[in-house]
């Protein structure tokens, strides 16, 4: 019920134009609250408005790009206001460069299927971390 009126609200441009932007909206607020999700909720915005017209590999991209300013906007506002060390980061930025790199060309050689499936594996693990993981 509820996809369906945000279906029929993004019909015309306007209506769009404004789901879009709420999305938006709630995924820079979940990513600068806790650190990530924000394009968890952009690509289930995407799903949404564009459904077929947008592949998933495609939806999944516009994420990555779009979490790239959310993130850096986060980390400037965490560093001001609690001294957020990038030496603390330092350790990790390598290999997580590595990591990108590796990842973002894995995902030109997986099927929408096998991402879609690592994608919810990923989200269901988080989830148990963050009841009962320490």
């Amino acid at each position: 019920m509820i996809k369906q009126k945000i279906r029929e609200l993004a019909a015309d441009r306007r209506g769009f134009a404004a789901v879009a932007a709420l999305f938006g909206a709630l995924a820079g607020t979940v990513n600068g609250f806790i650190g990530s999700g924000g394009g968890i909720l952009l690509i289930y915005g995407m799903e949404l408005l564009l459904g077929e017209e947008q592949d998933t590999k495609d939806r999944f991209t516009t994420a990555v790009v779009s979490i790239l300013p959310m993130s850096a906007i986060s980390a400037y506002i965490y560093y001001r206001n609690s001294g957020a060390s990038v030496a603390d980061a330092a350790p990790y930025l390598s290999a997580a460069l590595f990591g990108g790199v590796f990842g973002a060309w894995l995902m030109t050689v997986i099927t929408p299927k096998i991402l879609k499936t690592v994608f919810a594996v990923l989200i269901v693990w988080a989830g148990y971390r963050a009841f009962f993981g320490s």
